[in-house]
């Protein structure tokens, strides 16, 4: 990806001011961002952060934040998003059979998918207020939000599930091209490189089409209201488990519980992309809350993780007593150094900072894990004997 990002194909225009304006007013900006000089005109240390980084990497680090050169973390965030969108990308191509149509199917379109739609519309419109005032740095967040946790995170996420049916593909590839159209201002090379894969017409480029705008049809408030709630609950689930140190690698039973007829028919309607996107092993909505169980309860609904199947229960205290005894000897060896006059003498302050962070961290994760070892009383006799 890092060779794509450093080369300029054959067939792409120059980017100057000239060539912007000749296709298109809205990239205007585009010779703003990272000035195209000739090698003989440029720094060495341009020079060595294109080669590093990668000219599209630079570019959006550069309209991250006002000043150059853009610092390590810029970098490294700019870096980490087109990873992000490469991996997409990539996830798309390996599933798309390339005779879908470039337009999404709205009438057999699912929940999801038409939530997606909906945020990618809205993103549409802010991006093109954005661009047109010069705003890049909250361009720049907008598409970070975007692509790391509406299309990653939920709708890609998702779809891993549908991909055999050809109205979620046709709405991947819709998606990918509008995301890659989208970041094409700010990252050209990869995203020209993900529109020559996906494209009905690879001999085009981005810069010859006119930059998406804001649709009215792709608004749909009752979906987006019922994949919200899906979303809370998914994040519900997933907190309780990350509060009380759930290992990852123990199979755990959710039952879930709620007063509402509406909760009730999407928990039952969407039990499988609630297990995925959770993380966890079985979903289970009509059985009674069990008396031995990890609960958390909301006005809307009850989770409850219960401990009665001796196998797990017995697992999950295993795993976690060994992390109690690795925190306790870390933490002892952490204020043993911490109370040594001449180690903390011939460390900077940075360094010392940094151990009393870790110092605190660990302590909050034991008390944590002790927390929920006390909940994992010894399951009973019946349980047991089974």
């Amino acid at each position: 990806m890092r060779e794509i990002s450093s080369q300029t194909p054959a067939v792409t225009p120059f980017l100057s001011k000239e060539t912007t304006d000749s296709v298109s007013h809205n990239f205007h900006r585009l010779a703003l961002l990272c000035p195209q000089a000739e090698d003989n005109e440029m720094d060495v240390d341009s020079r060595e952060m294109v080669k590093t980084h990668g000219e599209d990497v630079l570019r959006f680090a550069s309209a991250m934040q006002s000043g150059w050169p853009p610092g390590p973390s810029r970098l490294q965030g700019a870096s980490a998003l087109a990873d992000k969108f490469w991996n997409c990308m990539r996830f798309a191509c390996i599933h798309l059979r390339g005779d879908e149509p470039l337009s999404p199917d709205l009438q057999a379109s699912s929940d999801m998918e038409r939530w997606f739609l909906q945020r990618l519309n809205t993103a549409t419109a802010h991006l093109n207020d954005h661009f047109e005032r010069n705003r890049l740095s909250p361009a720049c967040a907008r598409l970070q939000q975007m692509i790391r946790h509406d299309l990653s995170g939920w709708f890609l996420e998702s779809s891993r599930r549908h991909m055999h049916n050809p109205t979620s593909r046709q709405c991947v590839r819709y998606a990918m091209l509008h995301v890659a159209h989208l970041l094409h201002p700010l990252m050209p090379n990869i995203t020209q490189e993900a529109f020559f894969r996906l494209s009905a017409s690879p001999e085009k480029l981005f810069l010859q089409l006119p930059f998406p705008e804001f649709r009215s049809e792709l608004v749909f408030p009752q979906a987006t209201r019922r994949t919200q709630q899906l979303h809370k609950l998914v994040g519900d689930i997933r907190g309780i488990v990350n509060l009380h140190l759930l290992p990852a690698s123990i199979r755990l039973t959710v039952i879930l519980s709620s007063e509402d007829p509406a909760i009730r028919r999407l928990m039952r309607s969407h039990t499988e992309d609630i297990t995925q996107l959770s993380g966890i092993s079985d979903l289970r909505t009509h059985e009674s809350p069990p008396s031995h169980a990890i609960r958390t309860a909301s006005r809307s609904w009850s989770i409850f993780i219960p401990l009665n199947d001796f196998q797990t229960h017995a697992s999950i205290r295993i795993v976690l007593r060994k992390e109690k005894e690795e925190l306790s000897r870390r933490i002892h060896r952490m204020q043993r150094k911490l109370g040594d006059r001449n180690f903390m003498d011939s460390v900077t302050p940075d360094t010392a900072r940094r151990w009393k962070l870790r110092l605190q961290q660990d302590l909050r994760r034991r008390e944590r894990v002790i927390r929920t070892l006390g909940l994992l009383t010894e399951a009973p006799a019946a349980t047991t004997e089974k």
